[in-house]
Parts: structure tokens; C-alpha cells; sequence
């Protein structure tokens, strides 16, 4: 999204059924929402991740039934990741129930950074 408005459109033909849900205000977890579900993907850019930490919260530390949690997360550099530590170490800590992928934009060519780089379109979903 740029300024708020949709780049491009994104053709899952992969997934027999899919819910979008986007709010620009008051999000508010409730934990059961999200159990009746067995997949969610999260796309996310930016401060976006904040509210989807917060899911993720929710999901992890219930002892329900868990869906399982892809996130496609959007940052300009790597510097710009917001709570990395904590998503990775989900990641790491839950492997069958949380799958992550981070996706840089700006990142210099010269850098250390050996993951996806690009933008969250449809291209960058193929590996999800």
C-alpha cells in the first residue's frame, strides 16, 4: 500500500477460501476469534506488526486448538524490523505454528541481509 491505497491486487488461487479483515482503529484481541480458524496469513508492513504481535500473543499462548500463523512482514531495512527478536525467537520457538518471513525494500545490496528483498506483492508470496 501506498498512502493508504491499494498498489496492486493479489491473486491467491492456492487457497480455497480466504478472510481479509483490516482496521485503521481499534483493534482489540479476542483470543477465540482467531482459534476458529487452522491458517492465518498475516501480511504486514512497517508499525503495522504491532497489533499483529499482539495476535500472536493470543495464539501462542493458548492452550486451544492453535492455527497455523504465516507472516509476510515489510520493513524498508533491516534496522527497521520491529520486534525481531521477539518474532524470531516464535519462529524459532514454534516452527510447526509460526512461519516468518521478513521482506526488505531498502536494504543496500552490500549488507549482510541474506533473506527476501523486494516488496509484500504477489511475487514475494509465492514461497507461503
Amino acid at each position: 500500500m501506498r498512502h493508504g491505497k491499494p498498489q496492486s491486487h493479489i491473486s491467491l488461487t492456492n487457497y480455497r477460501h480466504i478472510y481479509l479483515c483490516f482496521t485503521f482503529t481499534d483493534v482489540k484481541i479476542q483470543p477465540d476469534e482467531f482459534m476458529k480458524y487452522d491458517e492465518i496469513l498475516m501480511l504486514v508492513g512497517g508499525t503495522g506488526v504491532t497489533p499483529m504481535i499482539q495476535a500472536l500473543h493470543a495464539i501462542l499462548g493458548s492452550d486451544k486448538k492453535h492455527p497455523v500463523v504465516t507472516m509476510l512482514y515489510g520493513s524498508r531495512m533491516s534496522s527497521d524490523i520491529l520486534g525481531k527478536e521477539c518474532l524470531h525467537k516464535w519462529a524459532k520457538d514454534y516452527p510447526e505454528q509460526f512461519k516468518l518471513t521478513d521482506v526488505l525494500s531498502h536494504e543496500p545490496e552490500d549488507s549482510d541481509w541474506t533473506g527476501a528483498r523486494g516488496y509484500s506483492k504477489s511475487n514475494a508470496l509465492a514461497p507461503v
